[in-house]
């Protein structure tokens, strides 16, 4: 029995310890830094987003029909009303770099259009 116990100790303290190593230290290929605060770096950040924008925006917003000027422009989706923007939003939860492929906009748009805030300024919902 003690090696039994020994044994949950040493699980539930890796389980509890683990994610913080996931966190913490960068995936193979991952060329983004941690600004301290959770986040990716805003470099990683902003261009993630400028690419997410341009997908939306694509052949006179394609994907994102109020991706075009005059109703949602790339300044104010990246920086939002108060500094909460996508910028700021991939700051929060850096996933969103993992999600984006210019390459395949089409998909891009397809995983986050369940995201509320994306859809309300992609379609204008």
């Amino acid at each position: 029995m003690p090696l039994l116990n020994t044994i949950l100790r040493a699980r539930a303290t890796v389980a509890l310890v683990a994610p913080i190593w996931l966190v913490s230290l960068p995936g193979c290929g991952d060329d983004s830094i941690q600004d301290g605060n959770g986040g990716a770096e805003t470099d990683t950040c902003e261009r993630t987003c400028r690419e997410l924008y341009a997908c939306g925006s694509a052949d006179d917003g394609a994907l994102c029909p109020t991706f075009i000027p005059g109703q949602v422009g790339e300044t104010s989706f990246l920086e939002g009303e108060n500094d909460d923007g996508c910028v700021a939003g991939c700051r929060r939860d850096p996933s969103l770099v993992d999600l984006v492929n210019p390459a395949d906009c089409a998909a891009t748009i397809a995983r986050l259009s369940g995201n509320d805030e994306f859809d309300a300024a992609c379609n204008g919902r």
